[in-house]
């Protein structure tokens, strides 16, 4: 529709989304629209891989070949092979980019693409179901334009347009570069009276306009008619539109006249107003919400905009001074509600917090015009929390489905797991041993001590980083903790160890090697460094809490995992009961396994048997009253817990020893016993982030009595939440990430949950 500008506004922006808005942000180092999705080197270096969803799909059905595919894959990439390739398209829209990836795309398939027929959409399961509008609209409408930007719609084209005929409705259907082809549309219609325009045509007669596919949720903007969309979107940008990354959903949406709602979502800041929140709006309040400008709708209905991506599921009012901007006086109210109902359960005492560049205490920044150099602050104080835990998702599944109904209470992300990413550099380094790659994405990454029922499951630490554990009454206690003495049960067998046989080069019946010996190659290069360990003995692989792979002979020593490495004649009895493959490598598919080991250094021993749960890998930030923003020399502070070595950094998709400013969570304790948990926003328009001299020296302020503080995950997890009734909603305002804009968390694999008493 780029030249009927007699459908648009006057005042309409061209593009959605322009590539050079993402500047600085991650959103840059990737582009997720429709099908395809593209992955940059870092803040727009060339393309390092393309994911076509569409090709992958004419492949899987037979209408193209693997030759064809991989040629197709090539071109694109070649496309943007270099910086200058993709910040030549920064001033471009992702509607643009599309286009010319689509160009390029007929380039390598000739006409295959323009014969290529999706299979239907179905719609079921609606996220957003505006069907009665789009009833409504089409009674009262002279004539329909429709415009389809996918094939899989071309059914719901010919029902929508033989309704329309049949209620003596003119019916025109939009050709153009960026459509269905003109065969198709043909197919489609099979004979019905319909009169095709091309974008280019001085055409004003239409009095409503129906789209179809994804790219209709971006393009239709600021029209001067009323219109009707009907998508399912996968691409990042059109999501965020109605309100859902968490999964795949189908909708039909009613966009009215002279709306924009993409300046509702400006990706990098919080969402205001996406086409979901729209429609809950009217369902409860009629259509004349349509009436009302977004600013307007805070005013008027502020308890609405509790929560932008549910219902709003919290008991609270908000009361809206009127003499403010509504948005920044909304947040304002908000903030004050949601510290007054947090601050009467008689366990959690909450505050909300912005910090000056000198990091003074300010006013709350959400009146800000400019980007923020502060600091926006969220803490809880938890006296008592007896029934708090850790729990793991499968990122697949919604957050709000983590928990029960009538569960009432606060959660945060918690600590590090490894990422696909990861994952295939810890495979691709192990490409000549196959048997020692693996799976290492699902999990808690580093120590773990947990009760599954009435089974009790124990990991090893694998470096010497910091471990939150909570004791039998209640209170919590942290500690830096490297291995030290323990046993392993394999099967009957029992193999025990002592502390000097952790990471030593001794011929012991029983040696441990965890990544922490990788701390002398502190200067390798993590992409390509690797370990091997165990050489002339027996070696068990062990990932998180199983053996993944036995072997006569030497392994490489694992980043997510340990080598258990027996002497031979210590081994002879287990081998005995395995079944030998390749390579001096055993089946250990079936190997029953568990460890115990001693308490960690300086922990009372009595007092760590009666834990309830531990977990580990955490970066201390104080321990025992003393702060890293203490030190005068951080790079040793960072290389005794292990974060400098190479296999530490095989586990960060950033180096986490930097001092940067990011969005931050840490959890920690009082002196007291108080549990004390902060999230420190960043990469947003309200929130620069912070270091971590930074979170130690807030803390502080936050907290004098301070004892303990561990910086767990960060960026775009890092995230406090209140759930109620099934319903999550955020407290804080977490940046953007590759699945998830501003103001929404991101899939975390792990969270810790406080109950509210």
């Amino acid at each position: 529709m780029q030249a009927m500008l007699n459908l648009f506004d006057p005042s309409r922006r061209p593009g959605s989304y322009l590539r050079r808005g993402l500047l600085g942000d991650v959103l840059y180092s990737s582009y997720a629209h429709r099908d395809i999705t593209l992955y940059f080197g870092a803040l727009g270096g060339g393309v390092t891989r393309v994911q076509d969803a569409l090709t992958d799909r004419m492949l899987q059905s037979g209408h193209i070949t693997q030759a064809e595919k991989s040629a197709c894959d090539l071109r694109i990439q070649a496309a943007f092979s270099t910086p200058e390739a993709v910040h030549g398209w920064d001033n471009a829209s992702m509607e643009d980019l599309y286009r010319h990836i689509q160009h390029l795309r007929r380039e390598a398939l000739a006409d295959k693409l323009d014969t290529w027929r999706e299979a239907q959409i179905e719609y079921s399961d609606l996220l957003i179901d505006q069907s009665a509008q789009k009833n409504a609209l089409l009674l009262q409408v002279s004539s329909v334009i429709f415009a389809v930007y996918d094939t899989a719609y071309l059914q719901h084209l010919r029902k929508d347009a033989e309704n329309a005929l049949r209620l003596g409705k003119a019916v025109y259907v939009l050709l153009g570069e960026d459509f269905v082809c003109e065969n198709l549309l043909n197919d489609a219609l099979n004979g019905l009276p319909a009169v095709f325009i091309s974008d280019d045509t001085d055409f004003s007669d239409a009095s409503a306009l129906f789209a179809y596919g994804e790219e209709a949720l971006l393009q239709c903007r600021s029209l001067r008619i009323n219109a009707v969309i009907h998508a399912r979107p996968t691409g990042f940008y059109a999501r965020a539109l109605i309100g859902s990354l968490d999964r795949i959903r189908s909708c039909i949406v009613y966009v009215p006249a002279h709306f924009d709602v993409t300046e509702y979502v400006p990706l990098r800041e919080r969402t205001r107003l996406s086409y979901l929140q729209l429609w809950q709006l009217q369902k409860r309040f009629g259509d004349s919400i349509y009436t009302l400008s977004a600013e307007e709708m805070y005013r008027r209905y502020p308890e609405q905009f509790i929560n932008m991506y549910q219902d709003a599921g919290l008991p609270l009012h908000l009361c809206m001074p009127r003499d403010k901007n509504a948005f920044a006086a909304h947040d304002l109210a908000r903030e004050q509600a949601v510290s007054d109902y947090l601050n009467s359960f008689k366990n959690l005492t909450f505050s909300a917090h912005y910090f000056d560049e000198t990091l003074s205490p300010a006013p709350l920044p959400y009146a800000a015009e400019s980007p923020s150099k502060g600091i926006l602050v969220h803490a809880l104080r938890v006296t008592s929390a007896r029934n708090a835990g850790v729990r793991s998702r499968d990122e697949n599944r919604p957050l709000r489905e983590m928990f029960a109904p009538e569960e009432t209470g606060v959660f945060s992300n918690f600590l590090f797991f490894m990422t696909p990413k990861l994952s295939a550099l810890y495979n691709e380094l192990r490409r000549d041993r196959p048997p020692e790659q693996a799976d290492v994405t699902a999990g808690h990454l580093d120590y773990k001590l947990c009760f599954e029922g009435n089974r009790r499951v124990e990991t090893f630490p694998l470096f010497a980083k910091m471990c939150m554990a909570m004791k039998e009454d209640g209170t919590f206690l942290f500690c830096n903790f490297r291995l030290g003495g323990g046993s392993i049960r394999v099967g009957d067998h029992v193999f025990s160890w002592d502390r000097e046989c952790v990471n030593a080069q001794n011929d012991a019946p029983v040696c441990v090697y965890t990544p922490y010996l990788s701390r002398e190659d502190s200067d390798a290069d993590r992409k390509t460094y690797r370990k091997t360990v165990g050489e002339g003995r027996v070696n068990l692989v062990i990932l998180q809490d199983r053996i993944h792979c036995v072997r006569a002979g030497d392994v490489i020593l694992p980043s997510a995992g340990v080598v258990v490495s027996l002497r031979a004649d210590a081994a002879q009895s287990l081998l005995a009961h395995l079944t030998p493959l390749q390579d001096g490598y055993y089946d250990a598919s079936a190997l029953p396994f568990s460890v115990c080991l001693n308490a960690p250094e300086g922990v009372d021993p009595e007092a760590w048997r009666r834990v309830r749960w531990a977990y580990g890998g955490g970066l201390s930030l104080i321990c025992e009253g003393k702060a890293l923003c203490d030190e005068s020399d951080l790079t040793a502070w960072f290389a005794k817990e292990g974060w400098t070595s190479p296999l530490s950094r095989q586990t960060q998709e950033s180096d986490l020893h930097t001092l940067s400013r990011h969005p931050r969570t840490a959890i920690g304790c009082t002196k007291g016993g108080d549990m004390v948990l902060i999230v420190y926003s960043g990469r947003t328009r309200l929130s620069a982030g912070a270091d971590y001299v930074e979170m130690c020296r807030i803390a502080r302020q936050l907290c004098p009595d301070i004892h303990n503080l561990m910086n767990v995950d960060g960026g775009a997890s890092a995230v406090m939440c209140i759930v109620k009734d099934g319903t999550v909603t955020e407290l804080n305002c977490p940046s953007t990430s590759g699945q998830s804009c501003a103001g929404m968390a991101r899939p975390i694999k792990t969270l810790l949950y406080i109950p509210a008493e």
